[in-house]
């Protein structure tokens, strides 16, 4: 394309010098004819473009409307469909049919009967609802039944007869059915196969000949041997055209148009191909928003939105949406001429206007702008131009006055620019190098020299050579320069030498300044001193990784340690073993001397651990009193356990501390890898069991892992578990063994016995599951269930007229909280129990601990009538201090006791020393464990009042019991 030829154009211009108004208004006049005839275009083109854009808005939001409709109607054959094949009626018949109407064993005044019923159903049926055709198949794919509506409102049916060559034919649905022959629609499948025998319930569109058909299959489903099966199908169906669609489009001044895949040949209304309509949206799914794009087809056919619609046998339907758009072309055209005239209008009031305020708002002030400009240029420096900077001009005014008034400041900004700058480098606080591409300090700043302790005058022409500390490679100075080079700067750490020769750590950023044509002139290099942040990092490091206390690794550290030399071990095939120590009556140091000493204990003991081992291994301190050695590249067992030796008689010395002197243990459990773990987690568990079992030993030793301990722990584990629900699941039992009066041989109380009946294990003695249940704090919540159940028991007796006593045991870890006095108050009360009927029985453990609560415990016991009985005395720390102290009001000899009493004087003269010393304070003695008459004899010859044992009976259930009391007394 040539351009227009603006040259030639200029020859008709006037040749004279013209004024800047009278081109001003020539430019003013030229612009508005231009503009007039680009609005009158575009306006033109945007009210086409806008009726095409509501036209095809509308024809979107037509056919959204089309698919919402469609959608409905097709959900109405579905249900309809789906709601005569669940017909009862419906499905008797067609099994009927399907079995038994075969070719052979056709009866007619049967099945003939059957299909008229199945037909009456469905011209009731279809007379009342959506769908034109109706047919129902057999399970043989055979039709037995069809209703089809005629355009005249009449209804036709056919039934399929096998002794007939066709069809019969039923009147309308106002008069009795006349059955005559007749031929099947060419829209209906001649058998199921037809439909594709579908098992579940389908919708589709089809196409018959150039006609849409609307169709809903539903199989009919009869139970049979236990299972469903089909029996048949029904199959309900409408033409589009009877649809009530096309009154939708008719509504909004719109037709609709149908094209099928196939039929896009010359003939066709449209002379649309397929590839046109390719991007069509599907009709179900037409989106909310229309979007604009432009009609595949010639917008004189008045063709605007297209839809999609799959059709049955890969086949596919187009929706067109059309309009008349010859009926917009007046209202367009109107537009047109009445925006014309507006803008002719416009134009006539327009020029003479511009053309004044041309003159006024610009030609008198660019005249007195070039006046201003001209005597500026002819050395007048202090000219001014005096004008409002309302405008551009005025703005470019007030810029001259400005840039005349800059020129004359220039130099003395430059100049004050370099001093500030100068000045700022003198006080900033980081060190500032300067050198030439060579290398050659050219500059330093007052920052440099404190912190390397060189001054200006000592490196200036030298290179920064003199700073090295010799702690970098040549390597690291050759990456430095090679990355300076290709980005133009570096960061890094680095280490520097001081003046006095110290070494620090500096973080250093070296930068690359090049001139404009990118000419390197110099490097500046800036570093401050980065000494305290290595130490707070090395610091942080310490603590995370090591214990304040006692300096030694902690857990953190060691478990790295531990995984290091396990992969080392693994390499070089050696031995790593783990000693896990628990110091010995450290908390009892902690209580009596203070937290204090005991902080310092564990400085020393950690001191002479470091003693007993090489600097290849380690020792930390696990926590509290525990500490962890970790030995390294041994032998085998007998070096881990040279090594336990020593720290245990290391240990075992006395500690001399504050003028205290201080005796402890060390119980130590040993781990070797690779035979008792291959990983941390399992050494570290299997050295902390072994340890319990030295613990378990006597304290002070040191045990080898071995693989019963865990087995042990997982059996404790387990029996914990199940003894936490053993009281929801009823499997502990109370037996009560009876108390007999020696002197009048009668039964006057029972001790009350937990027994558990474990489901798998069978009947677990209470040496068993009692230690268990105090350390894991179950003893709480049993001992609640014990105090319940015997008291209920003890008013069962009482209720039958046995006035006993009861015995329940009491741990100490269920006082004073778990069995409060309040709580045995409010039990006793609410069974009707007196105070003193119940014994509970403790330990002589109990009443040695030193606690306020548990003292205060026995004063309350003692004031609301409980009486209180020492259970096993003799055996722990005996004494008839405590004794005076609480309120005790029984004491029971020891078994152990009472069994040798009558063949060994030593346990003899015991039993006397306690009856003796019980007369003596008031108290009342049951002897336990009697066995045998002679110890009986012996116990009531020494005026022992209260005895109880196998001789008198064994711990039995609350039903034995009751039978012992039976048959005890007298008639």
């Amino acid at each position: 394309m040539r351009p227009f030829p603006f040259s030639a154009l200029a020859a008709y211009l006037p040749r004279q010098r013209l004024p800047v108004r009278r081109k001003l208004q020539l430019l003013l006049a030229g612009s508005l004819a231009i503009a007039l005839l680009l609005v009158a275009g575009m306006l033109t083109w945007l009210v086409d473009r806008d009726h095409e854009q509501r036209a095809s808005r509308e024809a979107h939001a037509m056919l959204r409307d089309v698919g919402r409709r469609l959608a409905e109607i097709e959900q109405q054959l579905l249900n309809s469909a789906i709601s005569l094949a669940r017909r009862e009626e419906t499905i008797a018949s067609i099994a009927l049919l399907t079995d038994y109407a075969t070719p052979d064993n056709y009866q007619p005044l049967i099945f003939d009967e059957e299909k008229k019923r199945l037909a009456r159903d469905l011209l009731h049926y279809a007379s009342s609802n959506l769908p034109t055709e109706a047919v129902i198949y057999d399970g043989n794919g055979l039709i037995q039944a069809l209703v089809q509506k005629s355009r005249q409102e009449g209804t036709l049916s056919a039934i399929n007869i096998f002794s007939e060559d066709h069809y019969r034919l039923v009147g309308s649905t106002h008069t009795t059915p006349d059955w005559q022959p007749v031929n099947l629609p060419a829209s209906i499948p001649a058998d199921a196969a037809g439909l594709g025998e579908p098992p579940k319930p389908l919708l589709q569109l089809r196409r018959v000949e150039r006609a849409l058909l609307i169709e809903a299959i539903a199989p009919v489903i009869r139970q049979r041997d236990d299972a469903e099966q089909v029996a048949g199908w029904i199959r309900v169906a409408l033409p589009y055209r009877e649809s009530g669609l096309e009154e939708l489009a008719h509504l909004r001044g719109m037709r609709l148009g149908l094209l099928f895949s196939g039929s896009f040949d010359t003939a066709n209304p449209y002379a649309l191909t397929a590839q046109a309509l390719a991007n069509a949206p599907p009709l179900a799914d037409m989106p909310i928003n229309h979007a604009q794009t432009d009609s595949p087809v010639n917008r004189a056919r008045a063709f605007f939105d297209a839809a999609a619609m799959p059709l049955a046998q890969g086949e596919q339907a187009w929706l067109l949406a059309m309009a008349d758009h010859e009926s917009l072309r007046v209202e367009q055209a109107l537009t047109h001429w009445v925006t014309l005239g507006v803008l002719a209008i416009t134009l006539l009031v327009v020029v003479p206007l511009t053309g004044w305020l041309g003159r006024r708002w610009i030609s008198a002030p660019l005249e007195r702008v070039r006046e201003g400009v001209h005597a500026f240029t002819q050395g007048q420096q202090e000219t001014r131009i005096d004008m409002s900077p309302g405008d551009e001009i005025g703005q470019l005014a007030e810029d001259f006055n400005i840039l005349a008034v800059a020129m004359r400041v220039r130099e003395i900004a430059i100049k004050e620019s370099e001093e500030r700058l100068h000045a700022m480098i003198e006080a900033i606080g980081e060190a500032i190098m300067v050198t030439d591409p060579q290398g050659i300090i050219k500059r330093v700043n007052p920052a440099f020299s404190l912190i390397t302790g060189f001054g200006a005058d000592e490196v200036l022409g030298r290179t920064p050579r003199f700073l090295n500390s010799g702690r970098h490679d040549p390597s690291y100075f050759e990456t430095m320069w090679q990355h300076l080079n290709s980005h133009g700067y570096w960061e890094g750490e680095t280490w520097n030498r001081r003046k006095n020769g110290e070494i620090f750590p500096v973080w250093q950023v070296i930068t690359s300044v090049k001139d404009s044509q990118g000419k390197l002139i110099e490097f500046i290099s800036l570093f401050h001193d980065i000494t305290q942040r290595k130490r707070s990092e090395a610091e942080i490091a310490y603590r995370a990784n090591y214990d304040a206390l006692t300096g030694l690794p902690n857990r953190a550290l060691l478990a790295e340690r531990l995984n290091q030399s396990l992969k080392q071990a693994r390499r070089e095939n050696t031995h790593v073993a783990v000693l896990f120590i628990d110091l010995d009556l450290f908390k009892r140091v902690n209580d009596t001397l203070g937290h204090a000493i005991g902080d310092t204990l564990l400085q020393a003991v950690a001191e002479r651990m470091r003693q007993c081992v090489r600097e290849t291994d380690t020792i930390a301190r696990q926590g509290g009193d525990e500490f962890v050695v970790l030995l390294v590249d041994i032998e085998g067992s007998s070096a881990a356990g040279i090594v336990a030796e020593k720290i245990i008689t290391l240990l075992a010395a006395p500690f001399d501390l504050s003028g205290n002197e201080i005796h402890i243990g060390a119980s130590i459990g040993i781990t070797l890898f690779p035979e008792d773990g291959i990983d941390v987690e399992t050494l570290f568990r299997n050295a902390d069991l072994a340890m319990y079992r030295a613990k378990d030993a006597g304290r002070n030793n040191a045990q080898f892992f071995e693989q019963a301990m865990t087995t042990a722990a997982l059996e404790r584990r387990t029996l914990e578990a199940d003894l936490r629900n053993a009281t929801a699941r009823r499997e502990l039992e109370l037996h009560y063994q009876p108390i007999i009066d020696l002197p009048s041989g009668q039964v006057t109380g029972a001790e009350a016995l937990l027994r558990w009946n474990h489901p798998q294990r069978g009947r677990i003695g209470p040496d068993q599951f009692i230690p268990l249940a105090e350390e894991s704090g179950l003893i709480r919540e049993i001992g609640a269930w014990v105090f319940e159940e015997a008291c209920t028991q003890l008013a069962t007796w009482q209720q039958a007229g046995h006035h006993l006593n009861l015995a329940i045991n009491v741990s100490v870890r269920q006082l004073p909280d778990a069995l409060s006095v309040t709580q045995i108050l409010t039990v006793l009360a609410r069974h009707g129990l007196s105070p003193h009927q119940i014994v509970l029985e403790i330990t002589e453990s109990v009443l040695l601990a030193d606690a306020p609560a548990i003292q205060t415990w026995f004063n309350d016991a003692g004031a609301a009538g409980l009486k209180l009985a020492i259970d096993d005395f003799g055996t722990g720390y005996s004494s008839l201090s405590y004794l005076k102290r609480f309120p005790v009001h029984h004491v029971k000899i020891d078994k152990a006791f009472v069994r040798d009493m009558a063949s060994d004087p030593a346990d003899r003269a015991l039993v006397d020393a306690i009856l003796a010393m019980a007369r003596s304070l008031g108290l009342s003695v049951v002897a336990e464990g009697v066995e045998t008459s002679e110890q009986a004899e012996l116990l009531r010859a020494r005026a022992c009042t209260l005895a109880q044992g196998f001789l008198y009976g064994h711990p039995v259930s609350a039903v034995e019991f009751d039978m012992h009391l039976a048959a005890a007394q007298p008639d």
